[in-house]
């Protein structure tokens, strides 16, 4: 389940209060130590164990380096160390490059750090790695983890170095993640060939795709809960009163995947829809994503968006969530979704549904569906 922050400027005082837990705990979980993070999340994401939420190797293309930075000087590699191959991004120090991500509950960021073999003897003073988390709400700089990697001088760091860090205090937000690289004691930056292996975000996965429509229906019918917008019903009259355009124009059909047939909006990148409505008290959208089984193997994903904006306020992101396939077994399937509207309850927004491609930035066989969502609430 994904719920909504709460309303920085009409719950300040609470909000820092749970930042402030939040934070305490954070400062138990490292000190106390936790789980290792799995040595291989490819493989645990293969087996639906987790999920994949950001492969920074893949997002290349759409990250960010400051002006200083030539970003042709970071580029995809495959390394082989100690018997170990992965692949992962290469810098030379000093280097620095930025991935926005927006971060789930209970995410992890995990790589493993190293020098080039080929540079063991000839990096005298090894380099510096960085891995810095830029938060947005509220501004914040955060240096994650930090670590001196010098093959020449300790021949224990002629391996995989694993980094790790539970992003958990930033669950459903929006963050940019920042890898950079620097060189050694001396300031030496000869041959100082960094590499980043498998730099990622993971969580755990969503529920697998059981909502109980049916059953929504009936206590919908026995007045226990009131339907305040089905987006597929009212698909015919996106232009009218209280409704938005969307784009392209809603196309509504059945689909199955993993023998589950729902009905829903078929939404190929780039596609929304929004629409203007008033949540009822207690409200809440259920809904189920899913992309067409005969991308599962071609696609490089699809990003699912929900965004609620009050008059004279900027949107908010209430839901940002990409599948892959490809890469995770646990979205071959239907991934239920609610998202909490309660802070809204009686007030005018705009409700806006959207997705984008994957972390390649493709746009081929992204299909990409939404499934009976609907907004209920308390009568």
């Amino acid at each position: 389940m994904i719920l909504l922050r709460d309303d920085p400027k009409s719950t300040m005082a609470g909000m820092k209060y749970a930042r402030f837990v939040s934070y305490l705990l954070l400062l138990v979980h490292v000190a106390c130590g936790s789980s290792s993070p799995p040595e291989n999340p490819l493989e645990m994401a293969n087996a639906g164990h987790c999920h994949i939420q950001s492969d920074f190797t893949a997002a290349l293309p759409s990250a960010a380096c400051p002006p200083e930075q030539n970003a042709d000087e970071i580029r995809t590699t495959r390394a082989t160390v100690d018997g170990i191959t992965r692949t992962g991004l290469y810098m030379q120090a000093p280097g620095v490059v930025r991935f926005p991500v927006f971060i789930h509950h209970g995410a992890t960021f995990l790589t493993w750090i190293t020098l080039a073999p080929t540079a063991w003897t000839g990096s005298l003073d090894g380099a510096l790695f960085r891995v810095v988390l830029y938060a947005v709400d509220p501004p914040e700089t955060v240096l994650l983890v930090e670590r001196h990697v010098d093959p020449h001088n300790n021949p224990e760091h002629q391996v995989w170095l694993k980094l790790a860090q539970d992003l958990s205090f930033w669950g459903n937000s929006r963050v940019v993640i920042e890898l950079s690289a620097d060189p050694g004691p001396a300031g030496d930056n000869s041959m100082d060939w960094c590499i980043w292996g498998q730099p990622m975000v993971y969580s755990p996965p969503l529920p697998a795709g059981n909502f109980p429509y049916e059953k929504m229906k009936q206590r919908l019918a026995a007045g226990e809960w009131r339907l305040d917008h089905d987006f597929v019903a009212t698909r015919a009259v996106s232009s009218a009163p209280g409704h938005e355009e969307s784009s392209p124009p809603l196309l509504t059909t059945s689909f199955t995947l993993s023998d589950r047939t729902k009905e829903g909006l078929y939404a190929h990148p780039p596609w929304s829809v929004t629409r203007t409505l008033i949540p009822g008290v207690d409200a809440k959208l259920f809904t189920s994503l899913g992309i067409i089984e005969n991308c599962w193997d071609s696609s490089d994903g699809v990003l699912f968006c929900i965004e609620a904006e009050l008059a004279g306020s900027p949107p908010q992101t209430l839901l940002e969530y990409s599948l892959c396939p490809r890469v995770n077994l646990c979205d071959r399937g239907w991934v239920d979704v609610t998202v909490d509207l309660s802070l809204y309850a009686n007030r005018s927004i705009k409700l806006t549904l959207s997705t984008g491609p994957g972390s390649r930035n493709d746009f081929n066989c992204d299909s990409g569906a939404w499934a009976h969502p609907l907004i209920i609430s308390t009568p």
